[in-house]
């Protein structure tokens, strides 16, 4: 609120403990800001604006992007580049937190674009239906690997009899150009609202 942040774990002993000053806090935290809602955008508005900032995001890498090649980080496409070498010699440092992250969010790419079909003009909803099946072929590629290198999780060395590592460079591979059909299929229907 107007005067600091609350602590909101459950279980944990300083639950609901607040307000604290940002300038207080220690360690590692997930931020959520919360603010009274003003007037909700029009759906044409709010799903056109949501797929622009997936679009900025997902061409952040690209030479003249929003955020210039770096060694250091990778978007869109060669963000699944580097992760599908790494997987295929064995590094699989990270992939557990990637790879949730990835496929929770395409997850909830499909149920918005159905949502955003139920509620916009049924002129729309071919290209909506073709972007939901291309996230739904990325969700479904990366659900085994989420699974495999969920956090916690000790799986079969790489090299070893019986090792996801060769399936999940192709599951990552398969979940990329999905993707990179989704987008082109997200840009369409970006130009038709």
């Amino acid at each position: 609120d107007e005067k600091g942040f609350y602590i909101i774990r459950p279980g944990a002993p300083n639950a609901m403990q607040g307000p604290i000053s940002i300038l207080d806090m220690r360690g590692s935290f997930d931020l959520w800001v919360v603010r009274r809602a003003g007037r909700p955008a029009e759906d044409r508005v709010a799903v056109k604006q949501a797929l622009e900032f997936s679009l900025q995001h997902a061409r952040a890498g690209r030479k003249g992007g929003p955020h210039d090649v770096d060694a250091k980080l990778s978007y869109g496409s060669a963000a699944y580049d580097r992760w599908i070498k790494a997987m295929a010699a064995g590094d699989e440092s990270g992939t557990w937190r990637v790879c949730f992250h990835y496929y929770r969010l395409r997850k909830l790419a499909v149920m918005f674009l159905a949502e955003a079909e139920q509620r916009l003009d049924p002129k729309l909803s071919p290209l909506l239906k073709e972007a939901r099946a291309h996230y739904e072929e990325v969700r479904d590629s990366l659900s085994p690997v989420a699974d495999a290198f969920a956090e916690g999780k000790k799986p079969i060395p790489f090299g070893e009899p019986g090792s996801f590592h060769a399936e999940a460079a192709d599951k990552l591979s398969s979940a990329r150009d999905a993707e990179a059909k989704g987008l082109a299929a997200l840009e369409k229907i970006t130009a038709a609202l």
